[in-house]
């Protein structure tokens, strides 16, 4: 019981800190597989990532959205983008942002969209270069 609260209740808070808005996608993926803070909780290959100019987008399959909400992190809202490993993932991604304290972890499976985490890191630092520091 406890577990899934703590799921669900970091989820529910980046849904209501970083609401779901219309943007231009550029790219999609799907299939992908991700927590929010601890490593209790992955969802593993149900979640759909939309990147754009203006940030991007995590939801999960239509039947789940009512327990995990979608929501939007544009880019000026994320301070750490960084190349990480889970489980048996060959590639990953760290993403920390300003008003939340847990970062979100994001992985693909056995090699596939091996880029994501790299273009999720460029379009990071293209669409945001002010907010980068130390890099």
């Amino acid at each position: 019981m406890l577990f899934g609260v703590l799921l669900f209740g970091a989820w529910h808070r980046l849904a209501r800190t970083y609401p779901d808005q219309p943007f231009s996608v550029e790219a999609s993926f799907r299939s992908i597989s991700g927590h929010v803070g601890c490593t209790y909780g992955a969802v593993e290959r149900c979640l759909r990532l939309d990147i754009g100019p203006a940030g991007l987008r995590i939801s999960t399959w239509p039947l789940l959205r009512g327990l995990l909400p979608t929501f939007f992190l544009p880019w000026s809202e994320i301070t750490g983008c960084e190349p990480a490993c889970y489980y048996f993932s060959p590639e990953g991604v760290r993403i920390e942002l300003k008003h939340s304290p847990q970062a979100i972890h994001l992985w693909t499976r056995f090699w596939r969209d091996e880029n994501l985490p790299n273009l999720i890191e460029e379009r990071w630092r293209f669409f945001n270069p002010r907010e980068i520091t130390g890099s």
